[in-house]
């Protein structure tokens, strides 16, 4: 008899857990080798270019906890991380953007254990395969790029890592002979979670309700065991209040405005399919959402508060029937509960950031349905091989092209007034970009379209304005000047402005006593001061 065909070699699990963190480096430079040309944009202003307490690492609590309207405020870690860039590179994006993408491979890399640890737990048989797929196809999505690309949502990448490393942590202590250590490094990330953004404070019940889904399976051997953890855990819902305290007006009432909080649970039904949508089909995506319709009625969104109902009820009833795969519905819909339920965000109802992490979850699902799927057919590898492939690469080119939007604030504008033209914080944000370019006209259209959706929109009638000053149309100008601090008095901008124009039309006495009083009440405020000058020449 002719001798056996030799077996094909195939890869240990100790030579792929060698090469995953290969792979999943080499993804993430791939899909964000182009994020960093892109300039600050949107509410990078706020956070970074204006924010005086990041342009200092000593005393360490000055970046930690900045005085005034911040953006970094009640987010102490990431204030201190914007202070290391701004200390190595002062105001340069390109620095801004690689440490938020080394933030989202260390995630990547920290996600890769969690989940290779917790289907180990589970006993899946394809346990490090499937816990590297999930990451590639994570770590690669274009729904994250609104968190990695844009600098500000650094909040929600550096949290995403802490509560990672928390779980990470929690199942490290699981087999290992200093378990303390393990649980008590789990808390000290869970704080540091917090200490980034607010929606940390849901790891506690996501870990413990995980702990007795796959880990324990019984809630008296968690309190034998581990009872003094999870008190460990609940420092972090007593410092949320203290960091909420020095945190911004915004973020401590949820610029809720008009909305009462069944309307914004009604959006909320709306925007949670469409978080869905978006993680199987990402396009289009969106950087500011604040024009989402208001329904009227609950006639206007039944068919998708009937959908999302039955996914929570589906997931209460996994859990209570004690299914491991009611974690999925679990960790997402904690995770958006702080957001996405009852708490009315009505400056931001929606924000693709929020599915950072939830979006673990859904890929998690769809990898195990599809592994299950082709688990007895013969030379699988031949077909679940390429179809990773093909996955990866092809979301990571979508990220490319998202990152493209990025380059520069027109193109960002300009995509999101196309997929949104109602939007008239878009309509406005392109409107400066086009100043910016030397086109008024164009801008001027902009202004007025945000205006026709919200007339009383105070940015956009001081944008106005100043688009008039520069067209030589001083009456209009003045006139708009007076409409927008008519909404906004406090506004410097409109204020020196407005000066400006007085001057010009032959009224220097009522100009110099608008500046000097403008400049008395900001002493310490050196861009006002220039400002003021600039315009008094």
């Amino acid at each position: 008899m002719p001798p056996a065909a030799p077996s094909p070699r195939t890869i240990t699990s100790s030579q792929l857990r060698l090469l995953a963190p290969v792979l999943i480096l080499l993804a993430v430079v791939y899909a964000y080798s182009n994020a960093c040309k892109g300039p600050f944009i949107f509410d990078d202003q706020l956070a970074i270019v204006t924010n005086p307490s990041i342009r200092t690492l000593w005393p360490i609590w000055t970046p930690m906890f900045p005085r005034g309207v911040v953006g970094t405020a009640g987010r102490p870690l990431v204030g201190l991380s914007f202070a290391v860039n701004y200390a190595i590179d002062g105001l340069n994006p390109r620095g801004y953007h690689a440490g938020n993408i080394a933030i989202h491979a260390l995630a990547a890399l920290v996600l890769w254990g969690v989940l290779r640890r917790t289907l180990q737990q589970l006993a899946h048989p394809a346990a490090e395969v499937i816990a590297l797929a999930v990451t590639l196809i994570w770590a690669v999505h274009p729904l994250l790029t609104d968190t990695v690309t844009y600098v500000i949502n650094r909040t929600e990448g550096l949290m995403a890592l802490f509560v990672l490393l928390t779980f990470y942590a929690f199942l490290r202590s699981l087999d290992s002979p200093h378990a303390r250590r393990w649980l008590a490094v789990s808390i000290v990330c869970n704080l540091l979670a917090v200490a980034c953004k607010e929606v940390a404070a849901m790891a506690f019940p996501i870990l413990l309700l995980f702990d007795w889904l796959i880990v324990s399976r019984s809630w008296k051997a968690i309190w034998q065991v581990r009872r003094w953890f999870y008190a460990g855990l609940l420092l972090g819902w007593i410092l949320l209040p203290l960091l909420l305290a020095t945190a911004s007006a915004a973020v401590k009432t949820g610029g809720g405005g008009r909305l009462t909080s069944w309307q914004y649970l009604m959006m909320q039904s709306q925007i949670i399919l469409m978080y869905f949508r978006l993680a199987v089909w990402p396009r289009p995506l969106v950087i500011c959402y604040v024009d989402w319709p208001v329904p009227s009625s609950l006639a206007d969104v039944l068919p998708q508060m009937l959908a999302v109902s039955a996914l929570v009820i589906a997931t209460i009833i996994l859990a209570i029937r004690r299914r491991p795969v009611a974690m999925l519905g679990l960790w997402i819909f904690l995770i958006l509960a702080p957001s996405s339920s009852l708490l009315p965000l009505g400056s931001e109802p929606a924000a693709e950031r929020r599915m950072y992490l939830p979006l673990i979850a859904i890929v998690l699902g769809v990898v195990l349905l599809l592994e299950r799927t082709i688990r007895r057919v013969p030379q699988r590898a031949a077909i679940s091989l390429p179809l990773l492939a093909v996955a990866v690469l092809g979301l990571s080119q979508l990220t490319l092209y998202r990152n493209e939007d990025y380059a520069t604030a027109l193109s960002m504008w300009a995509e999101t007034v196309h997929q949104r033209p109602g939007n008239p914080r878009a309509q406005n944000y392109l409107a400066e970009a086009l100043m910016e370019q030397g086109n008024y006209i164009g801008a001027l259209e902009c202004v007025d379209r945000a205006l026709a959706v919200a007339p009383n929109f105070g940015a956009a009638l001081n944008r106005r304005a100043l688009i008039l000053c520069s067209l030589g149309r001083l009456d209009e100008a003045r006139a708009a000047f007076q409409r927008a601090l008519l909404i906004d008095p406090a506004n410097p901008t409109s204020q020196a402005y407005y000066a400006w124009v007085l001057k010009q039309q032959g009224r220097p006495d009522q100009a110099n006593a608008i500046w000097s009083e403008l400049i008395r009440q900001h002493p310490n405020d050196q861009a006002i001061k220039e400002m003021v000058d600039q315009l008094r020449k």
